[in-house]
C-alpha cells in the first residue's frame, strides 16, 4: 500500500470518528430536550402568573431564561458538563443529574452571579417562585410608595 492510500485511509478512519461524534452529540441534544419538556411546562406556568409589566421570558427547547424587571435574571437548563480532553469520537459533553440555574441579579453599582444545581423541576420552581414574588413585591412597593409621593405633593 502507497504512503497516499495509508494517509487516505487514516484520514476516512477519523472522518468516521467525527461522525460518531456527531451523533453523540445529536443525541446529548435530543436527551437535553426530553428533560427539559416538564421543565418547560412548569416555567411557562410560572410566568403567566406574573403581570406581563414585571416579567420577560424566553422558553426555549432546552433552556429558558426569565427577567424581572431591569435587576434580575436567571437561565434554566438541564445540568451538564463538558469532558474535556475528549476523544475526537466522544461528544464533548454529558449529562449530569437536575437542573443548572445561573442567576444574576443587578444591583446600585454592583453586580451578584451565582450558579446553582438544583435536583429536579419542582425544587428550581420552587426556588423561582420565591425570588420572583420577593422581586414583585419589591417592585410593587416602589410602585405605591411612588403613587403615595405624587398623591401626598
Amino acid at each position: 500500500m502507497s504512503l497516499k492510500d495509508e494517509i487516505e485511509k487514516l484520514i476516512q478512519a477519523e472522518q468516521e470518528k467525527i461522525k460518531s461524534r456527531d451523533k453523540q452529540h445529536a443525541d446529548y441534544q435530543q436527551r437535553q430536550r426530553d428533560r427539559f419538556v416538564a421543565m418547560r411546562a412548569i416555567l411557562k406556568e410560572i410566568t403567566e402568573s406574573i403581570e406581563p409589566k414585571y416579567i420577560e421570558s424566553r422558553i426555549g427547547d432546552d433552556s429558558a431564561r426569565i427577567k424581572i424587571g431591569r435587576d434580575a435574571y436567571w437561565n434554566i437548563q438541564p445540568n451538564y458538563d463538558i469532558r474535556f480532553g475528549a476523544a475526537s469520537e466522544e461528544s464533548l459533553f454529558y449529562e449530569k443529574p437536575g437542573f443548572k440555574v445561573e442567576e444574576k441579579m443587578y444591583y446600585v453599582n454592583d453586580m451578584f452571579e451565582d450558579i446553582k444545581t438544583l435536583s429536579d423541576e419542582n425544587e428550581v420552581a420552587e426556588y423561582l417562585i420565591k425570588e420572583i414574588t420577593e422581586k414583585v413585591a419589591h417592585y410593587r412597593h416602589l410602585e405605591a410608595l411612588e403613587q403615595k409621593r405624587k398623591k401626598d405633593s
